[in-house]
């Protein structure tokens, strides 16, 4: 009798250390994916802080040509993002300028991206610069790539300059 006892209390031991194993590993499981989430939360800030502080410093730095931008601006799928075209006149006269933007040839986009401005025209005096507030729109199933885009920037209904830049869509 006394060995059935025995042999009852290894098996008692055995399902108890299973059960306190499982409940380890479910909540060493739960921590890993709780971890996780707070990364990829502090990557996603960290992109719009970086964006955030280049479209700042563009702002306050000073422009010498007459068309600035930067190269590339980086959108999530199915949402928007704001980046500023700086238009400084380099002409001896004052004159009203005014921005728009094309897709380029080859651009995969279509009607999946969407750039707008706030206001295309500003009138600049000699020396002066102006920040053409652009935003960039995609759609859910815009494609996860870069597509070129052309700016062109007329003074006085007449050609001042262009540039180009691209848009590229992330998840």
């Amino acid at each position: 009798m006394k060995i059935i006892k025995s042999k009852k209390g290894a098996m008692e031991l055995s399902v108890n250390t299973i059960v306190v194993i499982v409940i380890g590993v479910t909540l060493l499981v739960l921590g890993l994916v709780f971890v996780k989430g707070i990364f990829d939360r502090l990557g996603d800030q960290a992109d719009v802080i970086f964006g955030n502080v280049e479209n700042e410093l563009s702002s306050i730095a000073t422009h010498d040509q007459k068309l600035t931008v930067q190269n590339s601006v980086p959108v999530k799928q199915g949402d928007q993002s704001f980046f500023k075209i700086w238009v400084v006149n380099l002409d001896d006269s004052p004159k009203t300028f005014k921005i728009s933007v094309e897709p380029s040839s080859g651009n995969p986009f279509g009607e999946r991206v969407d750039i707008d401005f706030a206001s295309n025209e500003e009138y600049l005096d000699i020396g002066e610069e102006a920040g053409f507030v652009a935003g960039v729109a995609t759609t859910e199933n815009a494609p996860l790539k870069a597509g070129g885009y052309k700016i062109t920037v007329l003074a006085n209904n007449q050609p001042y300059d262009t540039a180009g830049f691209f848009v590229k869509v992330e998840k």
